[in-house]
């Protein structure tokens, strides 16, 4: 599969995923896409067959509601083709779920692997990897001699998924990412001097990303906006855990720590930072009338526990909890920031 084909079949897929249409409707409407663009156009079954590779290279996955492009692959599917980012981006797909690579699987359940070790096997791997899953790299192959600096890349990715149950996209990436929405911003930050979450990972962070605050300007953050919606929306299964609604146009991803508070361009991005909610609900989260513990047990404000019915009015169930595979450490962090900033108790 060519990679220009692959990029433009997923930028394509991850503009269709927000309408919240099936994998069927999928098909037909790329298909439809495709021939518009080109008298030279694959077939229904070829498109099919295209997405069933792409799915078992773990760069997109079926849902209870239709489809998703992950993450890793929507930056991989932005980015420039030939960059560092674009190899990056692919290599965490990849290792984003090592049980489909044995190889991989063999590398990153060791109990530790030096940068020699990884020098020696990565390019043939690479090759291996992308062989397996018809898919390739721009950059490595078994005759080129991979720079340090990406060594060190690959190797810090590769010890962010080295349990198994890695994030959900890689904060090596995302802060690569990040440096392409604000190559040379010259304009003067706001929260310079405010604490940025203890992240555990923070020191690679600030290594990746020195420059500390937020833009004042907006508008300068509109890319970053629309990726971390489309990361939530993959990541909550485009539904309000509370309600469970799940119409696109009724869904906001709702920032835990607010943007206007965040310190640091990480904290806004990260999907850690945010709930997918019913417009309902985000204005009662946004507000603090509601919040969660750290084990995700729905808290309710004492104004709202004084009306009796409260529950059916507003929707919130008794007893009401947040999946566990939802309650990151990360996240964590920030229910915590919510809970002593926000939340009217």
């Amino acid at each position: 599969m060519e990679k220009s084909y692959l990029k433009h079949v997923l930028a394509l897929l991850d503009n269709y995923e927000i309408k919240g249409i099936d994998f069927e409707q999928a098909i037909e409407d790329l298909y439809d896409q495709l021939r518009r663009e080109s008298n030279k156009y694959p077939s229904k079954k070829q498109i099919t067959a295209d997405l069933e590779k792409i799915i078992d290279a773990g760069l997109m996955r079926k849902l209870t509601r239709g489809y998703d492009v992950t993450p890793n692959a929507t930056i991989f599917t932005r980015c420039t083709t030939h960059s560092v980012l674009e190899d990056l981006a692919l290599f965490a797909c990849i290792c984003s779920d090592p049980h489909r690579h044995p190889r991989l699987r063999e590398i990153i359940f060791q109990k530790s692997i030096d940068r020699t070790q990884l020098k020696q096997c990565l390019p043939s791997l690479l090759y291996e990897m992308t062989t397996q899953s018809r898919l390739f790299l721009s950059l490595p192959n078994d005759q080129v001699r991979i720079p340090d600096a990406i060594l060190h890349d690959c190797q810090r990715i590769i010890n962010e998924y080295k349990d198994g149950h890695g994030p959900l996209i890689s904060p090596t990436i995302l802060c690569y990412y990040l440096k392409t929405i604000y190559p040379s911003s010259k304009e003067n930050w706001k929260n310079v001097d405010k604490p940025i979450t203890q992240y555990p990972y923070l020191d690679e962070i600030l290594t990746l990303l020195p420059r500390r605050g937020i833009p004042n300007n907006r508008d300068e953050s509109k890319q970053l906006q629309s990726f971390y919606k489309d990361t939530l929306f993959h990541e909550f299964d485009h539904h309000c855990p509370i309600c469970n609604i799940h119409l696109p146009h009724m869904l906001i991803a709702s920032h835990i720590k607010p943007f206007r508070d965040c310190a640091h361009l990480y904290e806004p991005i990260d999907n850690n930072n945010g709930l997918l909610l019913c417009r309902n609900h985000d204005y009662l989260f946004d507000q603090g009338y509601i919040s969660f513990t750290d084990d995700g047990l729905l808290l309710v404000c004492r104004e709202l526990r004084k009306q009796s019915d409260y529950e059916k009015i507003y929707h919130l169930p008794s007893n009401f909890q947040l999946d566990p595979y939802l309650l990151t450490e990360e996240r964590k962090l920030f229910l915590q920031y919510h809970r002593k900033h926000i939340f009217q108790h």
